[in-house]
């Protein structure tokens, strides 16, 4: 680690403070109404600036040094589990009908691949980055992804409703709630938890929690029904579905 003893630094709210001890990854800054402790050199990314140019020259190296070590990790990770799914294909043939099909066994992530830190959206435009990925997957008519989708469609209990040109679209609280989600990040999120997500969507449309609406589910039988699948009466488990509506 860098020598960061009485280095001075700036906080956004806390104001200038001087490193008064270096620990491990962890740094001890002295301000003028409390002192606090810090990680390093991730603080840096948010909330601490070094005053001394040349340490700041060298802090913004690591943060980027770790970035592209991060980048390169999720590549990789990346590449791992698009083999595993691929090899989880499994292809039948149905001798009645002539036809051949494919579907994808369940994916089981290995504890290597497992992450936890997802964040949860915040705004409505994360939602809808969301939302279009699982438009993406869908119109794409490509596996994995497609019946990826609609698999998150068929089983969801809690949904986004979206009225577009006269119809209306479901979008799965659970997969929508996590920022920049795909089908790889959200299949090795080890902690996803509607507990989690429907807080964090109902907070960025700025409505309370989704309810149960007879009308709203009779669209969701119809959209699933233009997707191709009947939709079964409850949610997974028996559950009443429920829902938020917007129109955008």
């Amino acid at each position: 680690m860098l020598n960061l003893l009485n280095e001075k630094v700036s906080h956004k709210s806390l104001g200038e403070g001087t490193i008064v001890e270096v620990e491990d990854e962890v740094i001890t800054v002295q301000f003028a109404k409390k002192t606090s402790k810090f990680t390093f050199p991730a603080a840096f990314e948010k909330y601490l600036t070094a005053q001394n140019p040349a340490i700041a020259s060298m802090i913004q190296g690591m943060l980027g040094d770790i970035k592209a070590a991060e980048a390169k990790a999720k590549e990789e990770q990346k590449a791992r589990i698009e083999q595993r799914l691929a090899e989880s294909k499994v292809t039948t043939i149905s001798t009645t009908r002539r036809v051949v099909t494919s579907r994808y066994s369940k994916y089981v992530p290995s504890p290597a691949d497992i992450v936890y830190n997802v964040p949860a959206v915040e705004s409505l435009g994360e939602i809808l980055d969301n939302c279009a990925t699982l438009d993406g997957y869908i119109k794409s008519k490509k596996d994995p992804e497609y019946t990826y989708a609609l698999e998150l469609v068929k089983r969801g209990t809690c949904f986004l409703a979206i009225e577009k040109d006269g119809q209306y679209s479901f979008y799965p609280s659970r997969f929508i709630g996590y920022v920049n989600n795909t089908m790889i990040q959200h299949e090795n999120n080890g902690a996803k938890d509607g507990r989690e997500t429907n807080p964090a969507i109902a907070g960025a449309i700025n409505q309370g929690n989704p309810t149960p609406n007879p009308n709203l589910d009779l669209l969701y039988k119809e959209y699933c029904a233009r997707l191709g699948f009947h939709a079964s009466d409850k949610g997974t488990f028996g559950v009443e579905r429920k829902f938020w509506v917007i129109n955008i």
